[in-house]
Order: structure tokens, then sequence, then C-alpha cells
């Protein structure tokens, strides 16, 4: 994953660090100006028919990649976006297209990867834990020492981002365990602990579980 950031900084390709998968499988994302592109390569028959270059471009992230793993490509108006889920066919993107490239989504290390990667059970319950928290993660056996550096990473990481304000809770219950509102905080947590984590859960409401049958009832009778 070192060797992906490098080449994208020396390459002047903006980077947009990701903490989730793209359709739940592709942890990377190659963004391409068609546009741009097609231009590039016939600039008279792109001012005739763009739409036709664009297709032919979509076709081209597909058809000129040596793909190793499962691609999937989108286009919305100029915009070819590529997902892919093996990093060295991200690389060979960036071979091929290293002029018309936007931007490239990537986890920003090998321990955000498996962050994104790991499970999280659900729960099904009446109320979020503490009445407020959608996460939880529950950790291994843990030393004193241990604890103290998750609780110094969770002081300092609120003191780096004023507007968490409550957003985590930590409880030094047996075994410890850390709540959280927001799924980003608890990915940026995993990527440090991700070690010591023994599971993460995800609480599910009775309630929201009622109302999406109710909803697809309704889809139905419609």
């Amino acid at each position: 994953m070192d060797a992906l950031i490098d080449t994208l900084n020396e390459k002047n390709i903006p980077v947009e660090p990701t903490s989730k998968f793209f359709f739940k499988s592709f942890p990377f994302r190659v963004t391409l100006d068609a546009d741009r592109y097609a231009r590039y390569m016939n600039p008279a028959v792109a001012r005739k028919n763009i739409s036709s270059i664009w297709r032919k471009v979509g076709t081209m992230m597909v058809d000129l990649i040596e793909i190793e793993g499962e691609v999937r490509v989108r286009r919305q108006g100029g915009i070819i976006s590529a997902y892919f889920n093996d990093v060295n066919d991200v690389f060979r993107a960036i071979e091929k297209y290293p002029k018309h490239i936007l931007n490239v989504a990537t986890p920003i290390n090998d321990r955000a990867l498996q962050a994104m990667a790991g499970d999280s059970r659900i729960e099904v319950r009446d109320q979020l834990y503490w009445n407020k928290y959608r996460w939880v993660a529950t950790f291994k056996g843990m030393t004193t020492e241990q604890g103290q550096e998750v609780s110094d990473w969770l002081r300092q990481y609120k003191e780096n981002n004023d507007e968490i304000l409550d957003k985590f809770f930590l409880s030094f219950s047996n075994p410890v365990r850390v709540y959280f509102t927001d799924e980003n905080d608890l990915f940026y947590f995993r990527v440090v602990f991700y070690e010591h984590i023994a599971r993460i859960e995800k609480a599910l409401l009775t309630e929201e579980i009622a109302n999406e049958r109710l909803s697809a009832e309704d889809a139905c009778a419609a």
C-alpha cells in the first residue's frame, strides 16, 4: 500500500483516503476524466461525438487493463470510475492513464485495509448501547498499560477533533469496551488497535427492522 501512495504522490495524482469498501467489495477507486481523455485522443472526433468516445473510454477501462481480480466500471457524465479489489490493477490504470486520472481512492495503509475487512457482528436490540452508541469494540485481555494506551489515544483523538464531543465512550469493565456513534471514528480506532480487538458489534434496533418490513410491504402493495 505504501508503494501505491508513493506512486500517486510522485505523479501528483490526488489521494482520497477511504475507510469503506465501494459496493461492499472494492477497496480502490480510480476516477478518470473521460472528456479530457477523449479530446486528448482525437479532438476533432470528440467535438462531434463525445458520447461515443465516452463509451469507448468505459470499454477501455475494462479491456485494456490486464485484470487479475474483479473490476466494476461506471460512467456519470464525463467521469469514469473504475473500482478494483487488486492493487496491481490500480497500478496498471495509473500506467495507462497517468495524465487523465482525477484522483485515486485507497486505504491509507495495510492496517487500514485490514480494519476495513474486519467483520462486524449484528446485535438486535431494543435500544442503542447506553441509549446512544451504534457500535462497540470489545477488547481481548488487556494489561493496565494497554488500557492506558487506549485511554490516551481516545483523549488525543478528541483533542484533535473538537467537533467529536462525546461521540465515543470508554468502559473499563471486564472486558474493556469502547462505544462509538460514528463509524468513521470506529475505523480509525480499529486501524490503531486492530490486533487487540476481539470483536466489533453493531446495534440493529427492533424498531428499524419493523420499519424496513413495513416499507417492503408498502412497496409490494404499490
